[in-house]
């Protein structure tokens, strides 16, 4: 994944947690495309164990915008165990 693709909706966002919510989407997107998963089987797989992780850890949100690779791995080895 090169840079964040989806920066223009970002740009839109309006307050911290509708930023962190978009972020979060498009991690989950992400995910699914790296594991070759359609989109609803990773909501009705992984969806509830991503969300878990990222309140739990919350600077995973600024760490997918300094280095999306690696914190897509870091989520990856928790929820596609």
């Amino acid at each position: 994944m090169e840079g964040m693709p989806q920066k223009q909706y970002l740009d839109n966002a309006t307050t911290q947690v509708e930023r962190n919510t978009l972020i979060g989407n498009i991690m989950q997107v992400e995910l699914a495309r790296i594991h070759e998963e359609a989109f609803d089987k990773f909501l009705e797989t992984h969806a509830e164990g991503f969300r878990r992780m990222v309140d739990a850890n919350p600077e995973l949100i600024d760490e997918f915008e300094k280095d999306p690779e690696m914190t897509l791995a870091k989520i990856s080895e928790t929820i596609y165990h």
